[in-house]
């Protein structure tokens, strides 16, 4: 009987040795070897899954330890001597052996727990444990691009063993992996003050002052993106949400996500934006903000790009969503401004026309006069209305005509009949 209580207690403190082991190591295992499932590979999914089932499973060391104590004290039940005192020692050894809080067998239900990789998703599956700098494995949906198929996978979620001491205690299962997720939906927003034409229906306008402290304001289009080449450094300047799935514990989430675009870009990206068009447009006048408005916002949209490029964000456009607008009384001076410079334009062109007007005029003179004496036939007729004196009329054709004779007075040319 003592020989087969020693044995007892050793059984009991190997088996506490070899779960320890076991369950330190088993975390590092599981997570490892979680990362194949990302892989394009059916052997990755078979690895990653014995792997999960493996990990401190309690049913194989706890049925062995059964099976080697039950060999201990068979003889002393086979042979009815102590059987009583045997089925006690047996008892307290079990108890001993899976009361203390070092199996998961005893804690919350290792349920099987599964997510699905969006196609709109970079999925990074990182090991909680160890050397994840190396085991760490990204979902590779370029791959699947670059072939015209769909880039989406269910993986599941691997558990490890945190145990609690004490001795009503349970363990209670966390994730040996943690799926990071950064969403790459496109994001294009209107800032500006109308209600009915922003994507808001706050005033999301761009407020400046030029030089002279005159106050301009206009609405603006952005446009931008997560590159999956860039998912990571996403995640690294911006950080993660606090959104947890149902069901994840916010200590030990299953899956992690990173700050939405959206937020990023109405909250830092807008009021930046901002604060380099109130910069530019404040180191000149009126004038000249208003001539060269397409330079500034240029400039702005190339320092915007650069900027959070190196942050993430990929920006495909920024520009003007609506017109320069002033205060009342500014517009209208330069409405005003801009009437009188065309009327002076007008008067201007006006002036150098002139002589051209001119020349054509005495063009226009002399060849309708031209025309008028090729068709004079040497006698000048006017109008009955005008009466003119007695000889005037031949006087003029003599003078239009030379080689015409006027007709002598019938009164004073000499008879035929008269004497010579």
């Amino acid at each position: 009987m003592i020989i087969r209580s020693i044995l007892t207690l050793l059984v009991i403190l190997g088996y506490k040795v070899v779960t320890t082991m076991l369950r330190t190591s088993s975390a590092l295992v599981a997570g490892s070897t979680s990362t194949a499932q990302l892989d394009n590979s059916n052997s990755g999914y078979l690895t990653s899954t014995l792997g999960a089932q493996l990990n401190g499973n309690p049913f194989l060391l706890a049925g062995a330890l059964i099976l080697v104590l039950i060999a201990i004290w068979a003889p002393v039940f086979l042979k009815k001597k102590n059987t009583s005192a045997g089925i006690k020692v047996l008892g307290i050894a079990l108890f001993l052996a899976l009361s203390v809080p070092a199996h998961a067998y005893y804690s919350e239900k290792d349920d099987v727990e599964v997510r699905t990789i969006k196609p709109n998703w970079t999925a990074f599956l990182v090991p909680n444990r160890g050397a994840n700098v190396d085991t760490q494995k990204q979902f590779d949906s370029k791959a699947y691009l670059g072939v015209s198929k769909v880039a989406a996978k269910t993986i599941q979620i691997p558990h490890e063993v945190l145990p609690k001491r004490g001795m009503l205690t349970m363990n209670m299962y966390i994730p040996a992996s943690t799926l990071y997720v950064i969403e790459r939906s496109p994001y294009s927003r209107s800032w500006t003050k109308e209600s009915t034409r922003g994507t808001s229906k706050r005033d999301e306008a761009t407020y400046v002052e030029t030089a002279e402290s005159i106050n301009i304001d206009f609405g603006t289009n952005i446009g931008a993106s997560i590159q999956e080449d860039d998912a990571a450094v996403f995640l690294y300047t911006w950080g993660c949400s606090s959104l947890v799935d149902q069901g994840d514990n916010a200590e030990y989430p299953s899956v992690v996500y990173a700050r939405k675009l959206e937020e990023i870009m109405d909250m830092y990206v807008f009021h930046d934006a901002q604060s380099m068009l109130s910069l530019e447009f404040g180191k000149n006048t009126l004038e000249y903000d208003i001539l060269h408005k397409a330079e500034i916002m240029e400039k702005v949209s190339k320092n915007l790009i650069q900027k959070y490029k190196a942050c993430g964000i990929s920006i495909q456009f920024f520009g003007y969503a609506s017109p320069l607008n002033f205060d009342a009384s500014i517009q209208t001076s330069i409405n005003n401004k801009f009437i009188a410079q065309k009327n002076a334009e007008a008067a201007a062109d006006q002036q150098k026309a002139i002589p051209v007007q001119s020349a054509l005029a005495d063009i226009e003179i002399k060849q309708s006069l031209a025309k008028a004496l090729t068709k004079f036939d040497g006698k000048l007729t006017l109008p009955s209305l005008v009466v003119l004196p007695e000889g005037m009329l031949n006087s003029l054709n003599t003078i239009l005509n030379p080689k015409t004779v006027a007709p002598q007075n019938p009164q004073s040319a000499p008879s035929k009949d008269s004497p010579k």
